[in-house]
């Protein structure tokens, strides 16, 4: 189970955008793509310049939790009721909803 899924909040904790809100547009590997974040420009044929999306190295975001206002550890642990895995905020302790996509 992926820790960081994709439409999740999160903050950027080192680089050039250091404390950036932002979301997961998507996930390759062990690199991640923000909304609106590490924005570049690259030459296209027929198109000009087309400006997209860089990817970030996943150790340099954080999961921005938005009860506690703070970035924050994500961790797994086996729900009571239903007996499935789930993720939940360490700082405040909660469950991370699955449906957090805000599109």
């Amino acid at each position: 189970m992926r820790k960081l899924k994709k439409w999740d909040s999160i903050i950027v904790i080192a680089g050039a955008h250091k404390w950036v809100k932002s979301t997961i547009v998507k996930i390759e590997n062990d690199r991640v793509f923000l909304h609106d974040v590490n924005k570049i420009k690259k030459a296209v044929k027929g198109q000009w310049f087309v400006e997209k999306e860089a990817s970030i190295h996943a150790s340099n975001i954080a999961y921005y939790d938005e009860k506690a206002k703070a970035p924050t550890k994500v961790a797994i642990k086996i729900d009571d009721k239903t007996g499935k895995k789930v993720r939940y905020s360490k700082k405040s302790d909660s469950v991370i909803s699955e449906n957090s996509r805000k599109a």
